[in-house]
């Protein structure tokens, strides 16, 4: 038909999403870019503008694009690395500072390393992340593999490993444009393209102290990118088809083997029967279930509540406290002081859903004067994730009974 037909384009106004768990970095290794770049960008339209197309850096511009489709408005710092890596994750330092320790999280998108490699690297990058924590840096970082359909029979367990910073993604889509590049000569079995944008993204806009397998609120299935990228091939909507990196449609598994490698403590996209959409099986991390970090919502959470008591009580370093003459302990009055300064944030954190509660002590009988450090004890409450359901149900003669 003849007429005018209008498309209402999104994020031209460039709103922000409130605060700082949002921030992230992206980096990305032996994808075959020309250039290295570290920049920051708040659109997928500015890296387009800073020469990350989907012509130019296929890659780099789908994950970029898959992040921005999930977390409009959060702010995004790119490093693209042309040059060998070497596995040490020295990457990740230099992207934080880049980023004056603002990120909160960041994802490696290292498509040709090899499962065989990956228990090696995956320390390496907890040992970076270990290391910029004690410089009031923290953040968590998200690894996205090679897989090799010879792989999945063999995947090493994540759980036994040390490294509860660092989580293990080898999620892809399907049947979108993900799987349009995975299918292209030069990627198509040497590369395996992954799904971190979309994990980043949804971490992104999500709560710290949400679990990103929440189904009420995180479906990452939406629209289909323009055929103009897939040169005129129709493609399903992104991630509306869960795959594994290597390609494997997870609905090609049997319901064992998705268990199987769940188990072994892997991020990966999947189905939920009865609920429209694509998830995340869980937030694991690369350590133990058993310990306090087993999960990404757990990090975020304590990180978050690091910096916040961190940036409340940097301002008292090298100040005076006053100590009670009769007995040369600390006043009750600067004690409750320094209490009331760290539970401010905390109190925040309860109040934004994002704490069930949390306490800041400090014993006054320390010996201030004669060492001039203080110890302060924070207890918190974590917000609980509901994984799991078991309902009974059956008949009976009489409903009181």
């Amino acid at each position: 038909m003849n007429g005018i037909n209008f498309e209402r384009q999104n994020g031209g106004l460039g709103r922000r999403l409130p605060g700082e768990d949002h921030i992230t970095g992206m980096i990305f290794t032996d994808t075959g870019a020309a250039e290295n770049k570290t920049l920051l960008v708040r659109t997928l339209v500015e890296a387009e503008q800073a020469g990350i197309t989907s012509a130019t850096m296929p890659i780099e511009h789908y994950h970029i694009a898959e992040f921005f489709r999930l977390a409009t408005g959060a702010k995004l710092y790119v490093m693209i690395t042309t040059g060998v890596f070497d596995g040490a994750y020295t990457e990740i330092k230099t992207l934080q500072q880049f980023a004056e320790g603002s990120l909160r999280q960041v994802g490696i998108l290292r498509p040709k390393t090899t499962i065989t490699d990956l228990i090696s690297e995956v320390d390496a990058a907890n040992g970076v992340c270990v290391e910029l924590a004690a410089q009031n840096m923290p953040l968590s970082a998200m690894i996205s593999p090679m897989l090799k359909n010879t792989d999945l029979a063999a995947l090493p367990n994540m759980h036994a490993a040390k490294s509860e910073r660092v989580s293990v993604c080898i999620a892809a889509d399907g049947g979108g444009y993900g799987a349009y590049l995975q299918a292209q000569e030069g990627f198509k079995n040497v590369m395996s393209i992954g799904a971190i944008g979309a994990l980043l993204g949804t971490i992104a806009k999500s709560r710290v102290s949400d679990s990103i397998g929440w189904v009420e609120r995180y479906n990452v299935a939406s629209v289909a990118y323009p055929k103009t990228m897939t040169g005129g091939v129709t493609q399903t909507r992104e991630l509306d088809k869960p795959a594994l990196a290597d390609g494997t449609l997870i609905g090609s598994l049997t319901p064992q083997q998705i268990q199987a490698i769940n188990d072994n403590g892997y991020v990966i996209l999947i189905k939920h029967t009865g609920a429209i959409g694509t998830y995340w099986n869980d937030g694991y991390t690369a350590t133990e279930l058993s310990s306090d970090y087993a999960y990404i919502e757990n990090n975020r959470t304590i990180d978050k509540a690091c910096r916040g008591v961190y940036a409340n009580l940097l301002p008292k370093i090298s100040g005076p406290v006053y100590v009670d003459p009769s007995a040369g302990y600390l006043t009750a009055d600067a004690v409750t002081a320094l209490e009331e300064i760290g539970l401010e944030p905390i109190e925040q954190m309860e109040r934004d859903g994002e704490l069930s509660g949390g306490t800041v002590s400090i014993n006054p009988e320390q010996e201030v004067l004669q060492t001039s450090h203080l110890d302060v004890t924070i207890k918190l409450v974590p917000v609980g994730v509901l994984r799991t359901m078991t309902v009974s149900i059956g008949f009976t003669l009489n409903i009181s009974e």
